[in-house]
This record gives C-alpha cells, sequence and structure tokens, in this order.
C-alpha cells in the first residue's frame, strides 16, 4: 500500500469562489486598496449584477431569483442601454424630419424626370432613344427644375461633367449566327445550326464612355443594320451614372447633398429591362451649424455603443473564469476522490450544451447589437462628410435599433413577473426552429413545382425569390383568390393542374402546419406557467403563505398572517407554559420544539 502523500505534496482541491472575491481582495504591489475593492464591488453589483453570487447560484439561479436573493441589479448598465436606445430614437426621428421626406420626394422627381418606370423595351429604337433622352434630360434638367439642382464641374471649372458610361458585354461573338443579317437569303435554316454557328467568346469584358449632349449615345454611334445588331445581342447592361448638388431645407437644418443617379439597361430574354438606382450624399461646410447636430448624436451613438460593448465583452470574460474556476475544481476533486464513473464523467465528456450554459447569451446578443450600431455610426459620420455609405447605413442603422431594443427584454428577466412571457418565448424557439426545418422539405418541393411549372405563365412564380414570397403569401392566407386568378388568365395549358396545386398547399400549410405552430406556442407557454406555479409553490413553504399567495386579497392574507401568530402563541404556551413573558423566535426554542403548521387544517 503506498504511503500518503503529505499534506504540501497533495493537491488540495480548490475551494468554492465567489464572483465578487476580486471585489473584496484586490492588490496591487503587495498592498491592499479598499478604495479599488469598493469600486469593483459597485461594479460587479451594478454593472454587471453577479456582486457576492456564488458560483452555484450565477449559473443555476434565474436572474429573478438571483436579484431578490442577493439584491443584485444591473441599474448601470440598464442606464447605459436606455441612453443608446433613447439615442438611437433621436437620430432616427431627426431622419424621418429632415432627410426621409426631401429623400422620397427628390427620388420621385427623377423616376419622373428620366422616365426610368421598371419597363421592358424590346426594340433596339427604344433603347437607343432612351439612352438619348437620358443624356439630353441630365443636360436640361437643372434649368427646367422648380427646385435648386447644380450639375458638378470639372477641375478647370470650364465644363460640366459628362453622363458615365459602363458596358458590360461579350468579348466576341464570331458565329454565322450572330453575324449574318436577319431577314437576308442565305441564312442558316433550323436544321442547319450547330455549334460553330453560335460560336463566340462569351467572356465579359467592361467599358466606359463620356456621354455628352453632342454624343449621347457612346459605343453605339454610327452603327446600323447588323453592326447595331451584333452590338446588341453582345450587350449584357448598360449603365449610366450622373450626380447633381442639391440642397435639403428641413425643420432641422439647411444641408448640401449630392445625389448619385444610375439608370441600368440589362439585357434580358427578350428584351432591355430597365432599372433606377438614387443615393443621397451629405456634405459637410466649414464652422458650425445646425447639420452637426447629426455628428454629434452619431458620435455620442459610438461612443456609448463601443462602452457598450466593453461591458458586455467584460461580463463574457467573468463567464470565462467562472467555467474555468468551476473546470479546476471538478477537475481536482474528481482526481482526489479517484471518481471515475458514468455518474461522474470526466469534464472532457461534460456536453458542450452544459458548458455554454456558464456564459450569458444576452451578452453575446449585445455584442452583435452594439457591432452593428458602431458599424453604423461610422458610416453615418462618413456619410454627413460626403464619402459615400450608400443605403449600408440605413441597413445597418435599422439592425442596430432593432437588435438594441431586443436586449431591453434581458431586464426583464430580473422581475418574475415578466420572466413567464420571456419564458415562453425560450421554450417555442427550439420548437419552432425544429419544425421548420422539418416542414422546409415540403415548403421546397412545392416552390420548386411552382416555379418549373407556373414560371414562363405567370409573373408571381417568374423566379425562385418571387415564388417563395407568393407561396408565404398563400400561407398566410394573402392573396389566395388573386394569386389563383392570375394563374387561371395566363396561358398555362392545365387549369387542372392549377387548382390542385392551389388546393393541396391551402389545406397542407394553411389548416396544418398553421395549427402546429399555435400549438407549440401554447405548449411552450403551459410549460413555463407550469414551472412557474412549482416555484410559487416552494417559495410559499419558504416564506409563508400570507406572503406570496397573490390570488388572495391584502385582508385575507393579514387574516392568515394573524392566524398564524395565534398558533405560534399557543405552541410557545404549550411548551413554556401560560406565562409567556413575549413571544419567542423559532431559532430561540429548544430543538425538540415542533412549530410546522398546517394552515389548512385551521378552522
Amino acid at each position: 500500500m503506498p504511503a500518503p502523500e503529505s499534506a504540501r505534496e497533495r493537491r488540495v482541491p480548490a475551494s468554492p469562489h465567489r464572483v465578487g472575491r476580486a471585489a473584496r481582495e484586490v492588490r496591487c504591489c503587495g498592498k491592499e486598496r479598499p478604495v479599488l475593492g469598493l469600486v469593483a464591488a459597485f461594479l460587479l453589483r451594478y454593472l454587471f449584477g453577479v456582486g457576492d453570487v456564488t458560483d452555484r447560484d450565477a449559473v443555476v439561479l434565474k436572474a429573478y431569483q438571483v436579484r431578490e436573493k442577493y439584491a443584485n441589479f444591473p441599474s448601470l448598465r440598464l442606464g447605459l442601454h436606455v441612453l443608446i436606445v433613447l439615442l438611437l430614437s433621436c437620430q432616427a426621428f431627426l431622419m424621418t424630419v429632415q432627410f426621409i421626406p426631401y429623400s422620397r420626394s427628390c427620388e420621385q422627381t427623377f423616376q419622373s424626370v428620366f422616365n426610368s418606370e421598371d419597363e421592358v423595351l424590346v426594340h433596339m429604337d427604344e433603347v437607343l432613344a432612351q439612352l438619348d433622352t437620358t443624356v439630353a434630360q441630365y443636360y436640361a434638367f437643372p434649368q427646367e427644375s422648380v427646385d435648386r439642382f447644380r450639375h458638378l464641374v470639372t477641375s478647370d471649372g470650364r465644363h460640366i461633367k459628362p453622363v458615365r458610361m459602363r458596358v458590360e458585354s461579350y468579348r466576341n461573338l464570331t458565329g454565322a449566327y450572330w453575324r449574318h443579317p436577319i431577314g437576308v437569303a442565305g441564312g442558316t435554316s433550323d436544321d442547319d445550326i450547330d455549334d460553330e454557328d453560335i460560336s463566340g467568346d462569351f467572356s465579359h469584358r467592361v467599358r466606359h464612355y463620356n456621354l455628352t449632349a453632342s454624343e449621347p449615345l457612346g459605343p453605339f454611334t454610327n452603327l446600323t443594320g447588323s453592326e447595331l445588331q451584333l452590338a446588341m445581342y453582345s450587350m449584357i447592361e448598360i449603365q449610366l451614372t450622373f450626380t447633381y448638388k442639391g440642397v435639403n431645407i428641413g425643420p432641422v437644418a439647411v444641408l448640401p447633398v449630392m445625389w448619385d443617379v444610375a439608370l441600368s439597361f440589362q439585357q434580358v430574354g427578350g428584351g432591355v429591362r430597365t432599372g433606377f438606382r438614387v443615393e443621397m450624399r451629405s456634405l459637410n461646410t466649414d464652422g458650425f451649424n445646425s447639420g452637426d447636430t447629426f455628428v454629434v448624436v452619431s458620435l455620442a451613438i459610438l461612443l456609448a455603443s463601443i462602452l457598450s460593448m466593453a461591458v458586455s465583452v467584460a461580463g463574457l470574460a467573468l463567464d470565462h473564469r467562472l467555467l474555468a474556476r468551476t473546470r479546476a475544481t471538478y477537475k481536482d476533486w474528481q482526481r482526489t476522490m479517484a471518481l471515475h464513473t458514468e455518474r461522474y464523467p470526466p469534464w472532457s465528456k461534460i456536453p458542450l450544451t452544459l458548458k455554454l450554459n456558464f456564459y450569458s447569451m444576452w451578452s453575446a446578443f449585445n455584442v452583435l447589437a452594439s457591432g452593428c450600431i458602431i458599424f453604423a455610426s461610422s458610416l453615418g459620420l462618413a456619410r454627413d462628410y460626403g464619402n459615400a455609405s450608400s443605403s449600408f447605413y440605413l441597413v445597418y442603422f435599422g439592425l442596430g435599433c432593432m437588435l438594441s431594443c431586443v436586449n431591453l427584454l434581458r431586464y426583464l428577466e430580473y422581475f418574475s413577473d415578466f420572466y413567464l412571457h420571456l419564458q415562453t418565448l425560450r421554450n417555442a424557439f427550439g420548437h419552432i426552429a425544429r419544425f421548420c426545418l422539418s416542414v422546409f422539405p415540403l415548403y421546397l418541393g412545392f416552390m420548386l413545382f411552382a416555379v418549373v411549372v407556373f414560371g414562363p405563365y405567370v409573373d408571381e412564380f417568374r423566379d425562385i425569390t418571387r415564388t417563395a414570397m407568393t407561396l408565404f403569401g398563400l400561407l398566410n392566407s394573402d392573396d389566395i383568390l388573386q394569386t389563383y386568378g392570375n394563374i387561371e388568365e395566363s396561358s398555362f395549358p392545365y387549369p387542372v393542374v392549377q387548382k390542385l396545386f392551389i388546393y393541396t398547399f391551402v389545406i397542407i400549410f394553411v389548416t396544418s402546419v398553421l395549427n402546429v405552430f399555435i400549438i407549440i406556442i401554447e405548449d411552450a407557454y403551459h410549460d413555463a406557467h407550469e414551472a412557474r406555479i412549482q416555484r410559487e409553490e416552494e417559495e410559499k413553504e419558504r416564506q409563508g403563505i400570507f406572503v406570496t399567495n397573490r390570488k388572495l386579497s391584502a385582508r385575507q392574507r393579514l387574516d392568515m398572517m394573524f392566524n398564524t401568530l395565534n398558533t405560534w402563541r399557543e405552541a410557545t404556551r404549550e411548551e413554556y407554559g401560560t406565562s409567556v413573558p413575549r413571544l419567542h423566535r423559532v431559532d430561540e426554542m429548544p430543538p425538540d420544539t415542533d412549530v410546522l403548521l398546517d394552515l389548512e387544517d385551521q378552522d
């Protein structure tokens, strides 16, 4: 039998630590710093909400249970997040009154001026006429507009900057099918077409041109007949871009802006589809003006978001330290006690899902939200100073606003009355995700069938994206009759197929799938409600029914409290006699004194 190890040689398991220990034992160069300790304790309690919480309670207890047991509530962090939401709301309000009405109005104006409605041009003359009209309107619009718009000029200040034209095309079409004039005898017949007739170099090339009032067609100038046809066959997309200066006179500020206008002509089967896009950029001016309000708000949002992200990262670091302490303690105890059974597995066998519960998912969620806000604020500052940030600013700003508002839900978990509803959402999320994955193959089958069968005939099913949105609308019982009518009015040759498709999809998804969603949410609510009732029963046993039973009125609960006092008094009188100088506390009575009460038996 080997000799026992000495106390110095044997590795003693680490005792359970508390998260707030750093606040009680703050040392620097061997000297205690009570001020730093108080600051650390204050931050742990009111910024992270974990002051003096044991490792077990930090992982096992709910947020409201921690608040009730330790009186911890991250009020500073709540204040920071409320400040961020208020700043985001202020920025959104400034945008709605200053930028959005002006931007929407100018966009509609440009669409009307340049006739850039979403349409398909099927003739070459229509394409050339649209190009010529766009260039002519570009030069004439500032002189005809009721609002103030100006052209950009060249560096020497003598000429207006031309329209920029970008042409993407196939490199070279060499086959006879492309080059032989249409309608001329000697062309290839349908039976004679082979790979040589349709050969060519189909790699893409991009060329740029400057369009002026005298040369508005760029590479299509002076092209006629077969040469013009070959140029059209080779074309993939044409894009025209130009810029105007304008002034946004709003209720908040008077801001100079730049308008970047882009018109596209994309080759699709049988024609050219036109498109339109416009972007607005604010310009920074010298000196402080009312427009700098947006810069100040963006800077405040940026700094607050950086601080919020730092707090969340620090919270995740505390969670990681808690996990590391638990892992070290677990390994030490298992090595000391020599426990290697299925009930006490090694740390490496503990599931990852349990280890992830050491980390706060809300902190990780806030890191994502803060990242979106920081990126949006950076783009907003670049936009305010005239740098192109396009609509990415609006996308990330809106995403940051949404995630920041959702992040406020975490603080409702510190109150038991609100925890029920949040727990319902949490319980239902996993079941809904698994059910969506289970139903997705069925939805995908209907989607592929619709795009293949109805795509050539009905506009609602012309591509995968449009088909998915159409079926999603049908799933929610939207536009069922209109979709059925569009299929029926099309040239689809088999009416029975369209009827069976609509009926089957509605029966399966509307009457079955949606009801299963409702049942899942109901079950999640019942589970959360039952868990709450069980916790309340346990709380009643610990605190007394007259304290926690909120279904009774205040008078009924006070009556039960006085009945309990009388019962305690009678139990004490039986133990000590008729002369009782005062009402003894339970912990002052002899150990064998039985004061356990059954309130239900009281009459």
